[in-house]
Formats: structure tokens, sequence, C-alpha cells
């Protein structure tokens, strides 16, 4: 979200509340109000380069962890810049966008990755 309008950070939280249990995403924001609406679950990279899970939202995350504001933000920098942390109180719940069969995001077919010798082998796996 780093490199969005808020626009489109909008309309990108709606289009995920709204596709609900239906789709899972991996989200990287430094966002905490994005993070808050749109996450149901967080994964912490910790400082000792361990995955944590937590159950619930942003807010969620800092009750469990205990973290203050400035704590909150710590855990939102990244490269020596501050997250967005929502002081406020949250916004009133918004509807998502109505979502027909139509919509899809289609992207082209990548071609071959330089330095690879086959296709057929996974660059990446997740376990």
């Amino acid at each position: 979200t780093n490199h969005l309008d808020s626009v489109a950070v909008k309309w990108l939280q709606n289009y995920l509340v709204a596709q609900g249990e239906r789709i899972t995403a991996m989200i990287i924001s430094h966002d905490a109000g994005f993070l808050n609406h749109a996450c149901t679950d967080i994964v912490h990279f910790t400082k000792q380069g361990k995955l944590e899970y937590y159950e619930g939202n942003f807010d969620a995350f800092r009750q469990k962890t205990q973290l203050d504001a400035e704590g909150a933000k710590d855990v939102l920098k990244v490269r020596g810049h501050e997250g967005k942390i929502d002081t406020a109180v949250p916004p009133p719940e918004t509807k998502p966008p109505e979502i027909d069969g139509d919509d899809e995001m289609r992207f082209p077919l990548p071609g071959k990755i330089e330095g690879l010798g086959t296709a057929s082998k996974p660059v990446a796996t997740v376990t």
C-alpha cells in the first residue's frame, strides 16, 4: 500500500473485504488502518527472524503483544520510515463494493526468468 494513493488503498481494502473467506491474500503493509480493515490474521516477522501468528486484525495484535503507539510505529517501520498508526476513532463501517462474476483481474503469462535453466522447477515453495 506504500505506493498507492488513498483512493486505491480504499478500493483494495473494500475489494479484499468483499472477497471474504473466498480468498487468501498475503498483505505486506505499513498502514495500521488498512491492516485493521483488511486482515483477519497477522503473521509478525520478529527481530529474531521468526514468524509469529496472531488471530485478529492489527489492533488485536497490538493488544496481544501489549504494544503502545510507539511500539506499533516501530513494528510498522521499514527502512527508517515510520508506518501509519490510527490514533483517531476508526471510520464507520463501509459496505463492500458489489462484485459480479465479470470483474476479473488477468495477468499475462510470465516469460522465462533469466538465469534459470528450466521452467519446470519451482522458483520458491511455501511450507
